[in-house]
């Protein structure tokens, strides 16, 4: 993964936007890879409802993107967004 410096020469209201939006987009990517792993341990012991899963995560005090606690829909989300769901290609990140 790599994180994008914004360029000295985005300086238009445009390149700004889309230098924060690729910064954005690392910064999930980021935090996708660091949580999928802790999602699919819980899926490989059987825990297979996503609530549950939030539930866990919320216990162990591990911070969700954007939200104060874990969801079953935040738990979709990084599966998607991992590779693992029909959303992946292309996605972007919720705002968060």
């Amino acid at each position: 993964m790599t994180f994008g410096i914004m360029p000295a020469a985005a300086t238009t209201p445009r390149q700004k936007a889309i230098a924060n939006t690729e910064l954005t987009t690392a910064i999930f990517e980021a935090f996708v890879e660091a949580v999928e792993p802790l999602i699919r341990d819980h899926l490989a012991r059987g825990l297979r409802d996503h609530g549950a899963i939030a539930s866990a995560l919320n216990r162990r005090g591990i911070p969700c993107w954007g939200r104060d606690r874990w969801c079953a829909t935040d738990i979709r989300m990084v599966l998607s967004h991992a590779g693992s769901g029909p959303d992946a290609a292309g996605a972007t990140p919720p705002r968060g």
